[in-house]
């Protein structure tokens, strides 16, 4: 009759010593082999995370840079300073969502005496602290305004810069990551009513890193429709975004 398997073994084992060193060999390796862990999975931003941290960079009600924008033409006085002169002063908004903290400067360039255009720069902070999001970023910022003696609007040209550090907040998960978020304003018309925007557009770039995970690069562009909502377009994905 067929001897079992284990039978056999036992009988190749007593009268093969060495058979006990293999097999204690192979044992070893598989044990080790099975304890590996597993290659990291690095850390990244999801599109709607990355999304959000686009629109708290942009809103009024977060102190974005929306708010930058339009505050530059209030501060101004849309050229009620003599011309060829520089100017400066400080603009500070702190409340229990955010502060922005800014130095800001001006200089009315005029023809013939009549102004012509400001410039127009600022250098300041910004931090956040909303549910999802907290953020704490060095702020700069360019911007051209002309049109200066059309009587409802004036037209504003410019760059943003945005860098820092933020830690997303989710109910499973959290991501720690730096980040420098820009942002070119091109043609938008603003109000001297109430200093919001009537139209133009903008494009934007978000880049960074996230602690102990992936980096990142992504474009976007937005269209202000002059209700104090835009449409954007970022990551092959369109959305209104809105603010105060």
């Amino acid at each position: 009759m067929k001897q079992p398997f284990f039978s056999n073994m036992h009988q190749i084992i007593k009268h093969n010593p060495m058979w006990k060193y293999c097999i204690f060999i192979n044992m070893a390796v598989f044990t080790l082999v099975s304890c590996q862990k597993s290659p990291d999975i690095l850390l990244e931003l999801s599109d709607e995370d990355m999304a959000g941290t686009v629109e708290a960079n942009l809103r009024t009600d977060d102190g974005g840079v929306i708010l930058d924008i339009q505050q530059a033409v209030a501060i101004i006085g849309v050229a009620m300073y003599p011309c060829g002169q520089t100017f400066d002063t400080t603009f500070k908004k702190n409340n229990a969502v955010f502060n922005l903290n800014q130095h800001v400067s001006w200089k009315v360039l005029c023809v013939d005496k009549v102004p012509e255009k400001i410039v127009y720069s600022q250098t300041g902070s910004w931090q956040l602290n909303r549910l999802f999001l907290q953020a704490a970023s060095n702020t700069q910022s360019m911007f051209y305004i002309t049109s200066l003696t059309n009587a409802e609007l004036v037209e504003v040209n410019g760059d943003v810069l945005r860098e820092g550090q933020n830690i997303l907040t989710r109910p499973t998960f959290s991501r720690e990551f730096a980040h420098s978020f820009s942002l070119s304003f091109q043609n938008v018309a603003i109000r001297k009513s109430n200093y919001t925007i009537a139209s133009g557009k903008a494009v934007f770039q978000i880049a960074g890193e996230v602690k102990d995970g992936k980096s990142f690069s992504e474009k976007g562009t937005l269209f202000f429709n002059g209700d104090k909502t835009a449409f954007m377009e970022f990551k092959g994905k369109k959305s209104t975004i809105s603010w105060m």
